[in-house]
């Protein structure tokens, strides 16, 4: 597994991949997810695996990011058969998409779709409980600005599938920076400020 994300998918349906590129920090891995995985060898960062490393486990299977690993794609097919997916820069509805394929690549597909319908019952009960008109944006901040995520960001979109997200498309990119929040007119509003370094902020 090259992204934390395919590690997250595998243990959602409780199989363990023999190696991770875990940036060499198995914490990097969130705790509710390793408890569903078995010990596993680091094969170094996301960035820049170690094809030696990746090469000594003698892998059925490498699942990379068909953005971040196109440029040593060739090298791992010499390794084992390759699957490439978006995990760099993905949408929710992109995450769940790559979780069905991975369940049914790893002969899970039945337990996979299972998981899934869980999730999906999970968010549902969830976007129920929040209060009605209540509109969210989501920002990460930095020392000279902020950045808003829209709904064609991992975040944006978790906000959106909850329908309390600005459902605008992007034009010309899915992160707005602003000097200063503004406010929104009209109803109940939220502004959630996460840290930048977050897992989820796939830099």
């Amino acid at each position: 597994m090259l992204e934390l994300s395919f590690a997250d998918a595998l243990a959602a349906v409780d199989v363990s991949p023999i190696g991770i590129a875990d940036d060499n920090d198995a914490k990097r891995i969130l705790p509710e997810v390793r408890a569903h995985l078995k010990p596993w060898q680091s094969v170094g960062t996301r960035a820049q695996p170690s094809l030696e490393a990746i090469a000594a486990l003698k892998p059925d299977l490498i699942i990379a990011d068909s953005s971040r690993h196109a440029g040593v794609y060739i090298a791992l097919q010499q390794i084992a058969p390759v699957l490439l997916l978006k995990s760099r820069n993905e949408t929710y509805a992109e995450n769940l998409q790559s979780a069905a394929i991975i369940g049914e690549m790893v002969g899970k597909k039945r337990e996979m779709q299972a998981r899934l319908e869980q999730h999906k019952e999970r968010m549902a009960q969830w976007a129920s409980q929040l209060p009605k008109g209540t509109r969210v944006a989501f920002g990460t901040s930095r020392e000279q600005q902020f950045n808003l995520h829209t709904q064609e960001t991992w975040t944006g979109s978790v906000l959106a599938s909850l329908a309390q997200a600005e459902r605008s498309r992007c034009d010309g990119g899915c992160v707005h920076a602003v000097h200063r929040p503004g406010a929104t007119a009209g109803g109940q509003s939220c502004l959630a400020a996460g840290c930048p370094l977050s897992r989820r902020e796939h830099c």
